[in-house]
């Protein structure tokens, strides 16, 4: 994924790479607050919280609470946008992958 790009067509907001493979980790599954950080289920590192808060702000990821914890999970908005991106990356110029 280190070819990705800031992401950004007339309709939709600027994402960066790194929000990008947030929503990426956001399509397979809920980032959760716990003991002070932001995380996925299966992955040791924590997630920054300015990058969650950014998709926050555009609406691209909504906060969910629950009884034991917050959640972050992606919107209609964001999947679309993860989507859109992971089309442009599998399809950009000069990275065709041999069969």
């Amino acid at each position: 994924m280190k070819n990705l790009k800031i992401v950004k067509s007339p309709i939709t907001p600027a994402v960066s790479p790194a929000g990008i493979k947030v929503l990426g980790l956001l399509q397979k599954g809920c980032a959760y607050h716990v003991r002070g950080s932001w995380r996925f289920r299966g992955l040791r590192d924590q997630v920054r919280e300015q990058t969650l808060l950014s998709l926050l702000q555009v609406g691209l990821a909504e906060r969910v609470e629950t009884d034991r914890h917050a959640q972050v999970r992606i919107t209609p908005a964001g999947r679309s946008i993860n989507d859109e991106s992971e089309r442009a990356w599998h399809h950009a110029p000069g990275d065709a992958k041999p069969h």
